[in-house]
């Protein structure tokens, strides 16, 4: 969690305003929909942060490559980095009930 929480406020902070950045919080499902659609797979591929969202790619990347990794949920990620850095990002909340965004 610290290191995607570093990378982020790399990205995000960097002196190049213009620049833009793909997280992608990767999960079994979402490896599947890239074997069929190309553009997600480019996607995912050309992320500047993946993050290991799900029991199964943390199993899957152990057994099949050897590596460890911890598991790293988009909203726990979202939510150390508001600790973090809350005072200095702009975060915007999409979808759920009205009130949700409000309590968040």
């Amino acid at each position: 969690m610290q290191g995607a929480v570093e990378r982020l406020s790399s990205l995000l902070f960097s002196t190049d305003a213009a620049s833009t950045a793909q997280v992608v919080t990767l999960n079994p499902e979402l490896v599947v929909r890239t074997r069929d659609d190309i553009l997600l797979n480019e996607a995912v591929h050309a992320a500047e942060l993946v993050t290991a969202d799900g029991v199964g790619i943390i199993w899957a990347a152990h057994r099949l490559c050897g590596v460890g990794l911890s598991r790293v949920a988009g909203v726990d990620l979202s939510e150390a980095l508001m600790k973090n850095h809350g005072s200095r990002l702009s975060v915007y909340f999409l979808g759920g009930r009205p009130g949700v965004a409000g309590r968040a």
